[in-house]
C-alpha cells in the first residue's frame, strides 16, 4: 500500500460512507482511490472492498493494487476502536509508502443522547482531526453544542463542522492533510517524547491486568 490513508470513525447514519464515495465520484482521479469498508458492511455506492479483521489486524484483498493512491479505512463499531487504531499504526508501519493522511470522525446529532456517548465521544475526538456532525435538529441542537463546546474548553486543536443538506459539503475542509489531532501516536518515532508513544497514550496504554487505562466503549454494535 502507497499514499494517503484516510481513518473513517462513525456512528450508525452519519452519512460518512456516501460523502467519501460522492468524493470519489467527483475525484477526476477516482480510479486511485479506494474505499475500504468493515465485514458485512454492504452499501449502494461506487465500487468499494471489504476487509477482514484477522488476528487484530486489517486484512485487505486489494492492497496490493499498484494505481491506488487514496485510502479510505472505514473503522468498524463491532470491535474495539482502539484495537482497530493499533491495527492502524501496524498497517502504517509496515507500508512504509502509506502515509496518515487525516483521523475522520462523523457523528450523527441523534445519536448524541446515547447514556455513553461523552465516553466515547471523548475517546473518539482524542484521536480525530475533525468531527462532522450531521442530522442536526431543533431537538438535539444543544446536546450538540455542548459537545462542541466541550472540546473547545478543553482546548482540543481538532475542528468540528456540522454538515447540512442545503449546502454543499465542504470536501476540501474535510479532506484536509492538515493534522489537528490531540494524539501524538501518528507522529514519526524519533520526534515522540516518552511519554508520548503509542503504548503511554491514555487510550492505548494497558495496565497490568490487560485493561486500557481508559477505554472507549462499543455502543453502536
Amino acid at each position: 500500500m502507497k499514499g494517503h490513508l484516510y481513518l473513517i470513525i462513525g456512528t450508525p447514519n452519519s452519512e460518512g460512507i456516501s460523502i467519501i464515495s460522492k468524493h470519489k465520484e467527483q475525484d477526476k482521479g477516482a480510479d486511485k482511490s479506494q474505499i475500504l469498508l468493515p465485514p458485512q458492511n454492504s452499501e449502494q455506492i461506487c465500487s468499494y472492498s471489504n476487509w477482514k479483521w484477522v488476528e487484530g489486524n486489517f486484512f485487505f484483498e486489494s492492497s496490493s493494487d499498484e494505481e491506488t493512491e487514496e485510502w479510505f479505512l472505514f473503522l468498524s463499531n463491532q470491535f474495539n476502536l482502539a484495537d482497530q487504531l493499533e491495527a492502524s499504526l501496524e498497517l502504517l508501519n509496515t507500508n512504509s509508502s502509506l502515509e496518515l493522511a487525516r483521523v475522520i470522525s462523523f457523528v450523527n446529532c441523534d445519536d448524541l443522547d446515547h447514556e455513553d456517548i461523552v465516553e466515547w465521544m471523548d475517546g473518539v475526538a482524542h484521536f480525530s482531526d475533525i468531527l462532522c456532525f450531521s442530522n442536526r435538529t431543533n431537538a438535539n441542537g444543544q446536546k450538540l453544542n455542548e459537545f462542541i463546546e466541550r472540546y473547545k474548553s478543553m482546548h482540543y486543536p481538532l475542528e468540528s463542522i456540522i454538515l447540512s443538506k442545503r449546502k454543499s459539503i465542504p470536501l476540501n475542509q474535510i479532506l484536509s492533510t492538515i493534522p489537528r489531532r490531540i494524539t501524538h501516536i501518528f507522529e514519526p518515532s524519533e520526534l515522540l517524547e516518552d511519554n508520548d508513544s503509542p503504548d503511554q497514550d491514555c487510550y492505548l496504554k494497558k495496565m497490568p491486568n490487560g485493561n486500557r487505562c481508559r477505554s472507549i466503549p462499543i455502543i453502536f454494535s
